[in-house]
């Protein structure tokens, strides 16, 4: 059997118990192993922008989105490419994923030798 449950506060830990019930009355409960949060991926990150450093460096701006998902964000990656599209092969010309960046905002990442 399966429920579910609506209106849920995204982010929010809920515990679940089961209980099952004939004519005399409920039984005892079943619980979750363990609680679980709603959630959804991040939003996007808002206000990028992209700015000339010299000649063979960009700096990339950004603030968190509005929306974390309701998780913690830990991680962002940035991709570059010369195709507006990201076409130009092997998943474009670089990427680089980092974390531990809390309480840093808006972050700001440099790409050189470009």
């Amino acid at each position: 059997k399966q429920q579910t449950i609506n209106g849920l506060v995204q982010g929010t830990m809920y515990y679940v118990r089961v209980f099952a019930y004939n004519t005399v009355n409920f039984g005892l409960a079943g619980l979750a192993a363990s609680p679980e949060k709603p959630m959804v991926p991040a939003g996007r990150p808002t206000t990028v922008s992209l700015v000339v450093v010299h000649g063979t460096a960009l700096a990339i701006r950004w603030s968190p989105p509005q929306d974390n998902g309701g998780d913690t964000i830990t991680h962002y990656r940035i991709d570059w490419d010369t195709a507006a599209d990201f076409s130009s092969g092997n998943n474009g010309l670089g990427s680089h994923q980092f974390s531990n960046l809390a309480g840093f905002s808006p972050f700001q990442y440099t790409i050189t030798g470009l």
